[in-house]
């Protein structure tokens, strides 16, 4: 699993779990952003770290470039509505693990009223 943050609630949360990201892992090239109730990779932004400073405090940087950087999986996705529901729903931020082949499964499951637990659907 790629080092990250979760239970993240608003952009300063999103800016000091990057700049940890980049404290933690200093060749990061880039990062994920995830809302908590994104569908089928729409919800989904990477951030480049590019030319980011090696030196002094990384959070205002970060506040500054976010609105420039983060690329968004959907397409007419934008800044500032993404930012609403980064704040409304909440989110995580991720390493990007940078390699030429990548899977990524995934599994949906059903937990019933009664609590019973089930797979719907898997794909990868």
């Amino acid at each position: 699993m790629p080092e990250g943050f979760a239970d993240l609630h608003d952009v300063s949360d999103l800016a000091d779990a990057l700049a940890e990201l980049k404290a933690k892992v200093p060749e990061i090239k880039r990062a994920v952003v995830k809302l908590n109730e994104g569908f089928s990779g729409d919800g989904n932004a990477v951030f480049s770290y590019e030319g980011a400073p090696s030196k002094g405090p990384l959070k205002p940087w970060l506040l500054q470039e976010l609105p420039k950087r983060l690329r968004f999986e959907a397409a007419d996705e934008r800044w500032e509505p993404f930012q609403a529901k980064f704040s409304e729903m909440g989110g995580i931020a991720e390493r990007f693990i940078e390699h030429e082949t990548k899977r990524s499964p995934s599994v949906q499951c059903r937990i019933d009223p009664l609590g019973i637990g089930g797979v719907i659907s898997t794909h990868g």
